[in-house]
């Protein structure tokens, strides 16, 4: 089914996975998501010429995503795993945006940095999780990339 009408953020589910065709588990406790694209470039001056030549680079694309900590939560413990296992140990997410319809998409993901914060007494603490995606998406259904 497309989605054809504005999402809310009450439907959106991040689950997470070890490998690609393992048990993905939904990660409990989020409250935010974000994902950034970026294709840098270099600008180089040369003799002899009046314009510089710009190189562009590979596409990074990253993610974070942020709540509250819930120690016990498999999709929360996955990540810390993952964030704190060998240099580049990956994981998978699935980001499905409207739940229940089947359209969602795959990413391979390093988690790159972790976070715990807390602010003020009166207020819930917070975890933040930083991904660097791995490869391509891989989408099903009539998901979109965003």
């Amino acid at each position: 089914m497309p989605i054809t009408e504005p999402i809310t953020g009450d439907e959106f589910e991040l689950y997470v996975s070890a490998t690609q065709g393992g048990t993905y588990v939904i990660v409990d406790g989020l409250n935010s998501f974000r994902r950034r694209s970026n294709r840098g470039q270099q600008s180089t001056s040369f003799f002899g010429r009046s314009q510089q030549v710009t190189t562009y680079g590979k596409r990074e694309v990253t993610f974070s995503v942020g709540g509250s900590p819930i120690p016990d939560d498999p999709g929360q413990k996955l990540l810390r795993d993952t964030e704190a296992g060998a240099a580049g140990s990956t994981c998978w997410v699935r980001v499905q945006y409207a739940s229940g319809t089947g359209n969602f998409y795959l990413q391979q993901v390093r988690v790159g940095s972790r976070e715990h914060a807390v602010d003020n007494p009166d207020n819930l603490q917070g975890v933040t999780f930083d991904f660097t995606s791995v490869g391509e998406p891989i989408v099903t259904g009539s998901a979109v990339v965003l």
